[in-house]
């Protein structure tokens, strides 16, 4: 959900890292395994003064926020 969800993936390209997202997904199958190469790599992300791994988390933060308040109706 966290990467293949038509609204996740707005959400990756509003941010303006879903380029990067995909570049690092290659070959992985999990999101979990996504992450944790996102987690490992660092560094900033492109064009944007913020690290890559703390702008992925917290985009992965809103898109669970915005599934939950679908799902539950808050």
């Amino acid at each position: 959900m966290m990467f293949t969800c038509g609204r996740a993936q707005a959400v990756w390209r509003a941010m303006g890292i879903w380029r990067e997202i995909e570049l690092l997904s290659g070959n992985l199958q999990s999101a979990w395994e996504i992450l944790a190469s996102a987690i490992s790599r660092g560094g900033m992300a492109n064009g944007l003064e913020v690290g890559f791994t703390e702008l992925l988390l917290t985009g992965g933060w809103y898109i669970w926020w915005e599934r939950r308040q679908t799902v539950h109706g808050e």
